[in-house]
């Protein structure tokens, strides 16, 4: 490839110098405050967006807050944006029917809970398998997941975490999830054949992880809470959920169903009225305006940059500096990570990155389906522990927790990144080497 030349890195670095001020912002504020949850994250987003239109070149300002807002409109960003909403509904009239205290009492008499750590992983770590999607997972389990925590007197960071991490485990491996599919399509192999390479780097972290959370809650005391009696009919709408969720049903419907059903038991118990349900209804869904504003923030932030071309500056400046097959599986997984983390959207990253992966494939030898295996996992490690990740933001606007002091104990992603630089670094298996080149 062509070198760049003085203009394109001074360019390049122009259109990245928004990352920089946020990066500087958010660990200044953390610096002052002395603590990763009293940053206010959503503050440094609105500067550097504000810097970033400012920095635009050649373009009325009109266009570039067009070229702003449009992004923040794109449907996977409203469609993320209903989902919070809609699982805060969920959240809120299930707790005041009395569906959550049963949830948790049920899950009480299952496991103790100096396991409840490692069981809420492992939970979802299968449902996320199964149903192909990170958030789906999470709406399903957070719910219950942070109160179970509160009241067992548990951390509550450790537990949203380990929903986080589960989730994002079947996003990576599922071969349904939008991540597998992207990873496969776009170099070129099948999801089964992405699967076989990526399975012996993502279980055994996913064990490692199940692990060190069963350590945890083992070292923790005083936490023995005795289940309570309940009524199984209340369980009904969180069964609701997980069931619609492994037969595939749309997010957003099922987040609507659970909250019919939750709303109908409150009435039909006499927690609240048809009109009071509704006004509970109401406080669920605007309760998470802060971390939807969050959300656009960030993709107004991303589609400057892009249409500046700083996400090209990046892709152009890895592929200049690899020689050789090592080189090139790093490159490719720093390629995918480094754009999880400008778009704060995986799949998208991984589509933007598949390009470099597949150039890299052809030229020094490399199997498409451990390129796809390795996007996909880069991707994985990047959009479980940037906190303003939808994953996160998630979890964090149902359970009111800052996602930064979540992101330390985000134990998987971590585990998993180091299980890709060995991936890397080991010589590609023989049998894998067949698929060279294979087409779906």
């Amino acid at each position: 490839m062509e070198k760049l030349s003085k203009q394109e890195h001074l360019n390049g670095l122009l259109a990245l110098s928004p990352v920089l001020l946020f990066e500087i912002l958010f660990f200044g504020f953390m610096w002052v405050s002395g603590d990763f949850g009293e940053v206010p994250v959503l503050l440094c987003f609105i500067i550097a967006s504000m810097y970033a239109v400012f920095i635009m070149r050649r373009m009325p300002i009109d266009e570039r807050i067009n070229v702003f807002a449009t992004e923040m409109g794109r449907n996977d960003i409203i469609q993320v944006i209903l989902i919070l909403v809609f699982a805060g509904g969920f959240a809120a009239v299930a707790e005041k029917a009395g569906c959550l205290d049963a949830a948790i009492q049920f899950s009480l008499s299952v496991f103790p809970a100096r396991f409840v750590f490692v069981s809420i992983f492992v939970a979802t770590c299968l449902l996320s398998f199964c149903i192909g999607s990170a958030m789906g997972c999470v709406v399903a389990i957070a719910p219950i997941a942070v109160p179970l925590a509160h009241m067992c007197g548990l951390d509550e960071t450790i537990l949203s975490a380990a929903v986080v991490g589960g989730a994002m485990f079947g996003d990576n491996l599922s071969v349904i999830s939008d991540t597998s599919i992207a990873a496969s399509r776009y170099t070129g192999c099948t999801p089964k054949q992405k699967f076989q390479h990526n399975w012996p780097i993502a279980v055994p972290a996913a064990l490692i992880t199940a692990l060190v959370y069963l350590l945890i809650g083992l070292n923790v005391t005083g936490t023995e809470t005795v289940a309570k009696p309940f009524e199984w009919f209340m369980l009904t709408p969180y069964a609701v959920v997980i069931v619609a969720a492994i037969c595939g049903m749309n997010v957003l419907l099922v987040l609507l169903l659970g909250v019919f059903v939750a709303w109908g038991i409150g009435c039909w118990q006499g927690a609240f009225t048809f009109t009071g349900g509704a006004q509970i209804l109401s406080d669920g869904l605007t309760g998470s305006g802060g971390f939807c504003l969050f959300i656009l923030m960030a993709a107004g932030l991303v589609a400057i940059i892009q249409r500046m071309g700083g996400i090209s500056y990046v892709s152009r400046l890895i592929e200049q500096v690899v020689h050789s097959r090592k080189g090139a599986t790093i490159a490719t997984a720093i390629a995918s990570g480094l754009l999880t983390a400008s778009t704060a959207v995986n799949t998208v990253a991984i589509i933007a990155a598949s390009s470099i992966g597949v150039r890299f494939a052809d030229k020094f030898g490399i199997s498409r389906p451990k390129i796809a295996s390795i996007l996909d996992m880069s991707a994985c490690c990047a959009q479980g522990v940037i906190p303003y990740g939808i994953h996160l933001i998630a979890v964090a606007a149902l359970s009111g927790i800052n996602p930064m002091r979540i992101v330390p104990w985000m134990l998987y992603p971590f585990i998993l990144f180091i299980g890709v630089i060995i991936y890397c670094l080991l010589p590609e298996r023989k049998a894998s080497v067949s698929v060279f080149n294979c087409k779906d």
